[in-house]
């Protein structure tokens, strides 16, 4: 087991700080790799708050919900699956659970080859799509904006994470350089038009 240590939210190679240097930090994340390197678990904290785990390696939720129980009480978590993974795109289950260990949401989230995420599906307990959320970057690690979008696919709402304002998709979406994916909730990436949205995991 290795433990490394992040600047903010997520693992990125760029921002890797030393254990020492997490104290300058409000929010880090502390990141768990097993033996082969592979991701097996992060911590998001919030000063010396832990706010949130996310498994990843997790071949059966009910012994990973247990041995979250048992050392992170009171800290809710989520368990990633990983459904398909097509040119560099690669989508993900989330299973979402409350500081007690109830299933909250469900998710599939759409991330590129840099771990950006472009699209995320919320769906409730029984698997219906509750929203769907979808993201655009300036560069490799600058969020602009965020679109909502209804169950129906309906676009209902846009913020511009820059300017902390309102983001009207009619008058910014041709200025995009995939304004079809933003267009409707359901429309894929350009680069995934002969693919489609992977099933819910049995």
């Amino acid at each position: 087991m290795t433990i490394r240590y992040y600047e903010g939210a997520g693992v990125l190679r760029e921002r890797e700080i030393s254990a020492e240097q997490t104290l300058r930090f409000v929010t880090y994340t502390e990141a768990h790799f097993d033996d082969d390197g592979e991701l097996e678990r992060t911590l998001l904290y919030d000063g010396p708050r832990l706010v949130k785990v996310n498994y990843y390696r997790s071949t059966h939720l009910d012994e990973t919900k247990s041995f979250h129980l048992r050392n992170y009480a009171g800290v809710p978590f989520d368990i990633w699956k990983t459904l398909s993974s097509v040119g560099g795109y690669v989508w993900e289950y989330a299973y979402s659970f409350s500081p007690s260990g109830e299933l909250t949401t469900l998710s599939k989230v759409l991330s590129d080859d840099t771990e950006r995420q472009l699209m995320q599906i919320d769906l409730d307990a029984d698997k219906r799509v509750e929203q769907i959320t979808k993201y655009y970057w300036t560069d490799g690690k600058t969020l602009r904006y965020v679109f909502e979008y209804d169950e129906t696919g309906a676009f209902l709402s846009g913020y511009d994470s820059l300017y902390g304002d309102h983001a009207f998709l009619p008058d910014i979406k041709d200025s995009l350089p995939d304004p079809a994916f933003y267009e409707y909730g359901y429309t894929l990436p350009r680069a995934l038009d002969a693919t489609g949205i992977p099933p819910d995991p049995h």
